[in-house]
């Protein structure tokens, strides 16, 4: 299938995909995985785990398949520890785009704790914007959570001004039931990233390919999104492949793929 997000003046959004998705594969046979995952169709990814390699050493390697990392995730105890020597690699390694994949949902409850960590992120996404890179966090459904005063989610919006948002729209449906457009609209300044994950059912939660009879329209979802966010576009599913994670990679990008082409 034609790539047609590789041209320089495409109007599409880079579609990248979360390594995440495929560790298994990558802790199996990591260059077997990359092949797999080039000859797939992509030519960006996002970073989970880099294993025993450092994140330039890492790049390298995707270099050697023609993908290209437009952004990594980190832990946020590691940033807490030493966040220089990781912006460091990074830049190394030519990515400008850092992610928090998770905050403890207790923490999210706690106004006071809440606070502490929030400063302590802007913090560190002040010092990361003075290098040139942006910080951004990664929602799941406990930062949607409704309160009276509205998302704690929205907490990180009116307490930082360096940290952008990652905006998985899977977990944001997950936590409203609602249209995950909504969710979009509401943050839209603020997000830098999309994840796209699609649900099949809520209780109990289970995942689906894009296109697999899940619950989201991302005909009209990304039809919106693409039309107010230059965001990239970065395909994630955490479990319940229906036939084995590269295969799930394959089908949703192969959806994706076709709804931008009509």
């Amino acid at each position: 299938m034609k790539n047609i997000m590789t041209h320089p003046n495409s109007p599409f959004p880079k579609i990248a995909l979360q390594l995440y998705t495929v560790r298994d594969e990558l802790t199996k046979d990591c260059d077997n995985a990359l092949q797999r995952i080039a000859e797939i169709g992509f030519r960006y990814v996002e970073i989970a785990d880099t294993g025993t390699m450092t994140i330039p050493e890492f790049a390298k390697k995707l270099q050697q398949y023609n993908l290209n990392p437009i952004s990594t995730h980190v832990d946020f105890l590691m940033l807490r520890q030493d966040a220089q020597s990781f912006f460091d690699e990074v830049k190394e390694a030519g990515i400008d785009k850092v992610v928090v994949p998770w905050i403890d949902p207790q923490i999210w409850q706690d106004e006071t704790l809440l606070s502490s960590v929030l400063n302590e992120l802007e913090q560190i996404g002040s010092q990361a914007r003075q290098q040139g890179l942006s910080i951004s966090y990664h929602n799941h459904a406990h930062e949607l959570i409704a309160t009276e005063q509205g998302y704690l989610l929205d907490r990180l919006i009116t307490q930082t001004q360096n940290v952008n948002i990652e905006l998985d729209l899977g977990w944001a449906y997950v936590a409203t039931h609602k249209n995950p457009l909504l969710i979009a609209q509401r943050y839209n300044q603020r997000i830098s990233l999309f994840h796209l994950k699609d649900v099949r059912e809520i209780e109990p939660l289970k995942f689906t390919e894009l296109g697999n009879n899940g619950k989201i329209n991302w005909r009209g979802v990304l039809a919106e999104i693409k039309a107010m966010n230059l965001g990239e576009w970065i395909i994630e599913q955490d479990t319940d492949f229906e036939n084995n994670s590269l295969d799930s990679a394959k089908k949703s990008y192969q959806y994706l793929i076709s709804l931008l082409q009509k």
